[in-house]
């Protein structure tokens, strides 16, 4: 984990995060005009290992979802991952980060449901 710890302070990382934060896009073409494809690679890359170390029990999944911005990355780089999925045809491209962004809408709900008591 601290090695995932060491990625995530890295300038490069920083940069591309930063960027993220900021930009909007609804496809690849305007993702790829607002961040390098490296970098969209390098975070969906990211999120993807930690996605399968989760999914194969390396690493616990609510300490991961309470610590990343999963979901919220997901959604950043969703356009893009759609659209690079169909003109690669990897269909596969980053699909265990989408189930683990799905893990964390189920926890951040669930978490909702019990703030209101029900």
């Amino acid at each position: 984990m601290l090695r995932f710890a060491d990625i995530w302070l890295t300038p490069e990382f920083e940069e591309i995060l930063s960027k993220l934060m900021t930009a909007k896009f609804s496809n690849a073409e305007e993702a790829e005009r607002a961040c390098p494809r490296a970098g969209l690679v390098f975070v969906g890359d990211y999120f993807e290992t930690i996605s399968q170390y989760v999914k194969y029990g390396l690493l616990d999944r609510d300490y991961v979802l309470h610590i990343y911005p999963v979901e919220w990355s997901w959604k950043k780089l969703k356009p893009w991952t759609v659209d690079m999925r169909s003109a690669t045809g990897i269909e596969g491209m980053h699909h265990t980060f989408e189930w683990l962004a799905s893990e964390a809408v189920k926890m951040r709900l669930a978490e909702e449901q019990m703030g209101k008591g029900v």
